[in-house]
């Protein structure tokens, strides 16, 4: 005799290579067999809780703008934008991109706002916002010395 069952889930991106196990037993054998499977759950990138949402920097040091996103499939491509133009190292040498975390070298004033970081895979695209904030030397100075 022979037996087929069906399991429908509704999976989602943190069922990700969880393992689920498929077992079986027969009275007539007294036996059991056991099967198990990783879940291969495909999605577009997401961020992680941790990704931050502001980046504090003084002005003239370098900013680090970091990315935490995962996606299935991994192969991810991560474009930032500033003020309506995606940023390219080509077009200010002060841009460094290490895998998608952004580098700004010798940050000015005029670095200072709302970051947008697209990321997108074969299963779709997400964005999110990250803020700039840079502060002025002369202010942190004056804050430290009234403290």
């Amino acid at each position: 005799m022979s037996r087929t069952s069906k399991l429908s889930l509704p999976l989602e991106s943190h069922h990700w290579k969880k393992r689920i196990t498929c077992q079986a037993f027969s009275n007539v054998l007294s036996e059991g067999v056991n099967n198990f499977y990783t879940l291969n759950v495909l999605f577009p990138p997401e961020f992680s809780d941790d990704q931050p949402d502001q980046v504090q920097v003084i002005e003239d040091e370098t900013a680090t703008l970091p990315v935490k996103v995962s996606a299935n499939p991994d192969e991810i491509t991560c474009e930032w934008i500033f003020q309506g133009e995606k940023l390219v190292k080509e077009r200010d040498p002060r841009y460094h991109f290490d895998d998608w975390t952004l580098e700004i070298v010798n940050v000015s004033r005029r670095d200072g706002g709302d970051y947008i970081i697209e990321c997108s895979n074969a299963e779709g695209n997400n964005r999110t916002k990250l803020k700039l904030d840079v502060q002025c030397e002369e202010l942190k100075t004056n804050s430290d010395t009234s403290a």
